[in-house]
């Protein structure tokens, strides 16, 4: 299987996106994606699922996946790590889990951290959707805090796409780090994946398909692959 850098993954996706599947539905199967793989693996009826949501769209994922888990019957609520999302499909997906009935905290807003800590310690699962693959640089004192309050938690935690302080590219880890129980990915893995010190933050990797058709995958032109 191959394994694609952020560069030829984002390119594949914005074909997809140019073919006529809105950007936004591309962050609704994922979120379905990582949803279904939580209710098959742990089921959710009756379970405390928190699910942490940085400002970009890997926050979307997770908004997408919160009001799966909702509507299937989980006590879910949406953490807000760094404020509000600033992408437009997160900002729309957050207010779609809110008008479904799910509650937001905020980690910046200091009167609601709190809660937050509360909810994250009460939390049978933890879904990380901080960062996707596009990190670079280590996250911010306040994202630090809200990871280190992640790896404290006794929850099993799976994060979106991969875990939230690795590099996607090199496997680097520049700064606080969540460590994952399980990752779900899409399309294909990532560097980071397989490429320590990342690959031990990421737990075991799981592979969704988003759609994006495998001859596509096979034809670009990465040189790293997986051996079945």
């Amino acid at each position: 299987m191959k394994i694609l850098d952020n560069i030829i993954t984002q390119k594949l996706e914005n074909e997809y996106v140019e073919s006529g599947i809105e950007h936004i539905k591309l962050m609704e199967i994922a979120g379905s994606a990582v949803a279904r793989f939580i209710y098959d693996k742990y089921g959710i009826n009756g379970k405390n699922i928190a699910i942490v949501c940085g400002r970009g769209n890997n926050g979307g994922d997770g908004f997408a996946c919160a009001k799966k888990l909702y509507n299937g019957g989980a006590n879910v609520v949406m953490l807000l790590a760094s404020g509000h999302p600033k992408t437009n499909d997160a900002i729309d997906l957050l207010g779609r889990g809110e008008r479904a009935g799910i509650n937001h905290i905020s980690y910046a807003v200091e009167s609601e951290r709190e809660a937050f800590i509360r909810c994250l310690n009460n939390s049978d699962i933890i879904v990380d959707a901080i960062f996707g693959t596009g990190l670079k640089d280590k996250p911010d004192e306040t994202t630090s805090q809200v990871i280190d309050l992640i790896n404290l938690s006794a929850a099993k935690v799976i994060s979106i796409d991969i875990a939230s302080g690795v590099c996607a590219d090199t496997g680097e880890v520049p700064g606080a780090c969540v460590r994952a129980s399980y990752t779900v990915t899409f399309t294909t893995q990532k560097p980071g994946h397989v490429v320590y010190p990342g690959a031990e933050f990421c737990g075991k990797v799981l592979t969704a398909s988003i759609g994006i058709d495998e001859a596509k995958v096979e034809e670009s032109s990465s040189q790293m692959n997986t051996i079945d």
